[in-house]
Order: C-alpha cells, then sequence, then structure tokens
C-alpha cells in the first residue's frame, strides 16, 4: 500500500484532523486567488481587506459547501459514516481550487470576468464529477448517484453568486450564471461516464467481470459492512466448476454418537470482508455445530483465489453436500488411524491415514512461508500422494508468513501461490516421497474440542478455534486450527512449544485463510499474532485442551470424497487479470487523464462564450 493510501486511511476516521488540512489547503489557496483578484482592482494592496477576503473565500467558497454536502447525504443515507462523506467533499476541492487558480490568473491576464466566471463554474461542476466517480463506486443507483453528486457542486455555486459581487466588485446575472452551471455540470457528468466506460472496458472484455461493481462490493463491505450475496464482478463473471469435498466424521464406539465432523470444500475462503467465500468457515462451521450439534472443523485445501466463490449464497451448495455426506457415511465406517510425517528441507507432509487406503495429508513450509497453492500443483501433489492411496484430502496449512525471508514473491497480495514451475512446489513433492521420519500406529482414542470467538483483534476473524488430539498407545499428536489468514512464524513457534512443554504433544497449528480479516483498509498482511495478545491465545489453548483430553475416548471414522458444482473465479485469474489490470493502469494514467484535460477545456470555453 502506498504512503498516501496509508495516509487516508489515517486520516479518515478522524474528523478534525480533517477539517485542519482542508482548512489550511483552502485557506492557502485563498490567499493566492484574494492576491491576485486584490492586485487586480485595486492600486494598493490593503493587508486588512486581502485577509478578509481570503478568510471569507475560505469559509463560504470551501469549508461550509464540503459541510453542507456531507451533512446532507448523511441525512439521506444514513448508512454512510458521516467521516467517510467529509473525507470525499474535502478531496473534491483539490480539483475546484485548482479550477480556482486557474480562474485568477485569467482574470489577471485578460481582464475577462466572463473568462474568470466560467472557470470557476467548470471547477463547481468538477466536484460533481469527483463525486459521481466516487458514488459509482458505491454503487448506489444512477439517478441517487447523480442527486447526490448535485449537492456540493449546488451549495458551493449558490454561495459563489453573492461572493461573486463582493470579489469583483461587479453585479451579476444570476439566470446566466444558472444557465452556465447546468451546462458545467451536465459536461462534467459526461466527462466522468466516459472516464468510467473506457476503465471498465479492459477488464470487461478479458474477464467478463465488471471491475466498478467488484470494486463497489469492496468498499461496501469495508465502510458499511452490508452482506454482499450478490456475484462478485457483476452476473457474467466466473465459470461453473466441478469441486471436491471431503467430509470426515468421528463417531463414539461407545455410545455410537456423532462427535465431530471435519469437512474440506475445495474453494478458496476469499477475497475480502464478507464477500464471496471469505464467510464460509464461520458459516459452515455454525451450520455442522447448530445442526448436528457436534465439533466443527473446517480446513483450508491445497487452493488459490482462482477457486475463490463467486457469491457468498453459494454456500447452500456445501450445506447440502454435508446433509449428503453425513447420510452416506453412517454407511461407511473405519477404525484405525496413523499418522505419518514426512519433509525435506523446509516443506513438511503429515499424513492422517485412515485405514491404509485414505489420507488426510497437511502440506506445511512453517516456518518459512506457506503459502496458497495453483491448481495445476495441487493436482500433481495430489497424483503422487494417489500411489499410495485411494483417495486424499489435500490441506494447506497456511501457517506461516515469512516477511525477513528472500520469498517475497509468496507475500505479493497478487501471487499465484506455490506454482508447478517453484522451487516451493518440488520441495513439496520431495517431502511426500520421502520416508516418513515420525510415525504414529494404531491411534485409538480421539478428543476434540471447540470454542467460539468474536471478533476482539483485527487479525482473528468471528468464528471457531478447534482442536483435535489423536492419541496412541505412547504418542499422540494434534491439530489446532484458528479462523485467521496465516499467521507470523515466531507466534507458531511459541504456541507449539508452549503446548509441547505442558501438554507433551506433537502437532500443528493451521489457518483457514480466511479473507474476512481483509478489506481495503486492512492489508495482506493482517496475520494471526500481527495485533492478538498471545496470553489470549494461550488461555484458548488450555481451554481447548483441557475438553479435548476430557473427551478422548474410542472411535470409530467416516471419510467420504463427493463433488458438487459451483461458480468460481476460474483457472489463472491472476494471469488474465494481469494482463486486463495492465491495460487498465495505462488508460488511468494517460488517456483518462487525456480525457479530463480536453473535456474541462471544452468546457471552460462553451461556458465563457454563452
Amino acid at each position: 500500500m502506498s504512503k498516501i493510501e496509508n495516509l487516508l486511511f489515517k486520516i479518515s476516521p478522524n474528523i478534525r484532523l480533517q477539517s485542519l488540512l482542508a482548512f489550511l489547503y483552502s485557506l492557502a489557496v485563498s490567499l493566492i486567488t484574494s492576491y491576485i483578484i486584490i492586485t487586480k482592482f485595486y492600486r494598493y494592496l490593503n493587508l486588512l481587506t486581502y485577509l478578509s477576503y481570503a478568510i471569507y473565500s475560505t469559509f463560504v467558497l470551501y469549508i461550509i459547501p464540503s459541510l453542507i454536502a456531507a451533512v446532507v447525504v448523511k441525512t439521506v443515507y444514513r448508512r454512510f459514516r458521516f467521516r467517510h462523506l467529509t473525507v470525499i467533499a474535502y478531496a473534491s476541492l483539490i480539483p475546484y481550487s485548482l479550477f480556482n487558480i486557474i480562474a485568477a490568473l485569467l482574470l489577471a491576464l485578460y481582464s475577462s470576468v466572463g473568462l474568470y466566471t466560467a472557470a470557476v463554474i467548470v471547477g463547481v461542476s468538477s466536484v460533481l464529477g469527483f463525486w459521481y466517480i466516487i458514488l459509482t463506486f458505491i454503487n448506489i443507483g444512477r439517478f441517487n448517484k447523480l442527486l447526490v453528486s448535485l449537492v456540493q457542486p449546488l451549495a458551493l455555486f449558490l454561495l459563489y453568486i453573492p461572493t461573486y459581487g463582493i470579489l469583483l466588485n461587479a453585479s451579476s446575472n444570476e439566470i446566466m450564471l444558472i444557465l452556465k452551471f447546468i451546462i458545467g455540470a451536465f459536461i462534467s457528468a459526461l466527462i466522468s461516464t466516459i472516464i468510467i466506460r473506457i476503465m471498465r472496458n479492459p477488464i470487461k472484455r478479458s474477464l467478463n467481470m465488471d471491475p466498478l461493481d467488484a470494486v463497489s462490493q469492496f468498499i461496501r463491505a469495508w465502510l458499511f459492512n452490508i452482506n454482499i450475496n450478490t456475484a462478485f464482478g457483476g452476473k457474467g463473471f466466473g465459470v461453473y466448476k466441478d469441486v471436491d469435498t471431503f467430509t470426515i466424521a468421528f463417531i463414539s464406539k461407545r455410545s455410537n454418537k456423532l462427535k465431530s465432523i471435519l469437512y474440506l470444500p475445495n474453494v478458496h475462503y476469499g477475497p475480502a470482508n464478507n464477500i464471496g467465500g471469505s464467510a464460509y468457515p464461520l458459516e459452515l462451521s455454525r451450520y455442522i455445530k447448530n445442526r448436528y450439534n457436534v465439533v466443527p472443523i473446517i480446513l483450508h485445501g491445497a487452493v488459490n483465489i482462482d477457486l475463490n466463490p463467486v457469491a457468498s449464497n453459494q454456500i447452500s451448495v456445501f450445506k447440502k453436500d454435508i446433509n449428503k455426506s453425513m447420510e452416506l457415511i453412517g454407511k461407511r465406517r473405519y477404525n484405525s488411524i496413523d499418522i505419518s510425517i514426512s519433509k525435506y528441507r523446509s516443506a513438511r507432509a503429515i499424513n492422517i491415514i485412515f485405514n491404509s487406503r485414505r489420507a488426510l495429508t497437511i502440506l506445511s513450509r512453517a516456518p518459512k512461508t506457506t503459502e496458497d497453492i495453483n491448481t495445476a500443483a495441487s493436482k500433481i501433489i495430489n497424483a503422487t500422494l494417489q500411489k499410495r492411496f485411494k483417495e486424499v484430502a489435500l490441506v494447506d496449512a497456511h501457517n506461516s508468513r515469512d516477511e525477513s525471508s528472500d520469498e517475497k514473491d509468496l507475500l505479493d497480495l497478487w501471487s499465484e501461490g506455490i506454482t508447478e514451475d517453484s522451487r516451493y512446489f518440488r520441495e513439496y513433492i520431495r517431502a511426500i516421497s520421502s520416508k516418513p521420519y515420525i510415525k504414529i500406529r494404531g491411534i485409538n482414542k480421539i478428543g476434540y474440542a471447540y470454542k467460539y470467538i468474536t471478533r476482539r483483534y483485527n487479525d482473528v476473524a468471528e468464528g471457531y478455534a478447534n482442536l483435535l488430539i489423536m492419541k496412541g498407545q505412547r504418542d499422540g499428536f494434534f491439530i489446532l486450527s484458528f479462523n485467521a489468514n496465516n499467521m507470523l512464524p515466531s507466534l507458531r513457534e511459541k504456541l507449539l512449544e508452549y503446548i509441547r512443554s505442558k501438554y507433551r504433544y506433537d502437532g500443528e497449528i493451521i489457518t483457514t485463510d480466511t479473507h474476512v480479516v481483509n478489506s481495503l483498509g486492512s492489508k495482506a498482511d493482517v496475520v494471526l499474532g500481527r495485533y492478538v495478545d498471545e496470553g489470549y491465545l494461550i488461555s484458548i489453548i488450555d481451554e481447548l485442551f483441557n475438553k479435548a483430553e476430557e473427551s478422548l475416548e474410542e472411535c470409530e471414522f467416516g471419510f467420504l470424497k463427493s463433488s458438487v458444482k459451483v461458480r468460481v473465479w476460474g483457472e489463472n485469474f491472476i494471469v488474465k487479470a494481469g494482463a486486463a489490470f495492465n491495460s487498465t493502469i495505462y488508460i488511468t494514467k494517460y488517456i483518462a487523464p487525456l480525457v479530463l484535460i480536453l473535456g474541462y477545456i471544452l468546457s471552460l470555453f462553451i461556458i465563457a462564450f454563452i
């Protein structure tokens, strides 16, 4: 994120700081324009007159109209936060002030009140264009967008009419000014519409995605916490794909009661906030808990953002799949679990093996960066494992983000993750093909526990922390899962050491890779350990281990692979998007400014000569 973006995110919650910066900026512009105008009409510069004009202009032509606009829009749209509206209103003063300076210079050079008036009205109209573009991303409807965009320009215009006579010592023709304003507003709206269309086209053509709809969803989810059920990127975006799912059930031998359900849908829990599949770990866990009253465990598959669900309401497909799988699992039970762990360099493969034929394989590179695995790499890894097992549920532990290493390519926001031509992939292949260095045979007792966590820290999403303990005659192994997007390697090491020393278990800590914790205001590095208190996590771990050890009992197991059809972003999305985004960036940097400049020059001449 750029320094400018960081500054905006720091300023936006603070109305006082916003207003102070807006006042200082407006005062500086007013001092410049008032000096030019006063020295043009008066032989001697009267300091008191000069300062009076400048301060009057600062409030009447800048600050007051901005606050009026923010108040009016807030009254109509209560879901908007006032501090965000003031950011928009104050930011719109930048193009407006530039035209005011141009107007003053035209007056000084050509002594033309008509040119001055035209330039100021074009500046007022530019505020409409600014609001129109911003509101397009918020998506509040075309007609409403136009009305809201008119509020601040109208306030500026109405306050400009009396100010016109004060500054220029001239009488104003109100009817002609109104006509000029209407023409300027129309041209500004037209310019904004053209810019929006040309910026939208490259991505629309390449991906069949509406980029403005996509950005609009991000903004609405981030600023207003609106639950987004509609398709991300517009109705035409995405492809239907058959997605594998795995359901593993743990059933008490003594009571024959269902104790826990582990569910792995091979989709990616993104892109952000509650958009697409981001909230699936929470919602699927909640569904399992409420319907079956058991410990829910949702895992993250070996996938990347290509398999982001297009719409959050597709979760119903997975709920039906869970129910269907549980009906079939009742007839297919297994009674033995073994664990084997192999590694190569930083790559580690944990195989939890059910009756020698089916495996839940967890991949991790911790403490090195453990990131998403793309579709091609995942298929090859799966095929390699299927030489040993009939069915494999492949899990990406997503449990380490090492920002101090040289693996920066894995940390990029738009990274494909681990690809089939990378050294990280080759390490995984060597790891799963290597001889195990740890074997735990004859797991005969299982313990399980969960704890519901509310959103207290930015790096921990609302949801469930889950613990599964598997115990053999001598050794035990645990899987501890948090609903978060990756974690700091230092935190993982501390927690593992704490568990080993206190509870004498080896195991792994993983995350769901939920992107609920990410938004436009929350960067990709918001990983577990960034903000959360370590003591808070340790208290959760203690509670989970105490519950899980109390629940240890002999179990039978159900393991079922299924498939559902889901609309996802599509394979190689990042590669395709890269070219489209580059075209959009080119348009934004070169073509859009050209359209903007030529459009407002044309507007200036039309208004000047009416």
